[in-house]
């Protein structure tokens, strides 16, 4: 009798903490045809990297924002798909101490939503950032064009240690402008909902890029 395994099917899983395979197959038998079950874990170099210090992360996500008042409404002010991920070194990002904390061992595939408050995210605005500047600073030989002055707009700057920066236009004051160096977000609470896109370990190239943004 000349036996033959049929449709097989092998299937990924994971439980939090390991990443597994569930092989289904169909195997005959003297009586005809039986299924089994196999499960098996993955090799530790099959496994996914997890989110932890000092590795490069991906991500896609849409993220809504909300002020303090009890019935808002969550709007959406940024979406980051596949096409263009957002990605950061953990641990040495700048970003809220909550977000990352939010995605710690998470990997790639995981999805995530958590809501980051006001005091977790950027704060309460600050008086002391909304200063006056001379409207002279700003122009065309710093690079700047009239336009760009108008209210409402985002200045893009450079602070003292030559690091970018942006403040946003609050109201023209004929010859000074009022400036806004408060974070945008600062004052909101900030909705997250989104996948890890990608964990691995950061390049050279990743190294420099960070340090010149």
């Amino acid at each position: 009798m000349v036996r033959m395994w049929h449709r097989m099917n092998i299937i990924f899983f994971h439980d939090g903490k390991n990443i597994f395979t569930k092989i289904n197959q169909s195997r005959p038998s003297d009586y005809g045809c039986g299924t089994s079950q196999i499960i098996l874990p993955l090799r530790p170099d099959k496994k996914f990297m997890k989110i932890s210090e000092n590795t490069f992360v991906g991500l896609t996500y849409e993220l809504k924002v909300t002020n303090d008042e009890p019935d808002a409404t969550p709007f959406s002010v940024e979406v980051r798909d596949e096409e263009d991920p957002f990605f950061f070194l953990y641990g040495n990002s700048g970003l809220p101490e909550k977000f990352e904390q939010n995605l710690a061992n998470m990997i790639k595939g995981d999805k995530f939503q958590f809501v980051l408050e006001v005091e977790q995210a950027y704060g309460r605005p600050d008086d002391e950032l909304i200063v006056a500047v001379p409207k002279s600073q700003f122009n065309k030989e710093n690079g700047f064009e009239e336009e760009m002055l108008q209210e409402g707009n985002f200045l893009p700057l450079i602070d003292e240690d030559g690091y970018p920066m942006q403040a946003k236009v609050i109201k023209d004051l004929g010859e000074e402008i009022m400036l806004d160096f408060n974070h945008p977000l600062t004052g909101m609470n900030l909705h997250f909902e989104g996948e890890v896109h990608e964990v691995r370990k950061p390049t050279e190239k990743d190294l420099e890029e960070k340090d010149t943004d």
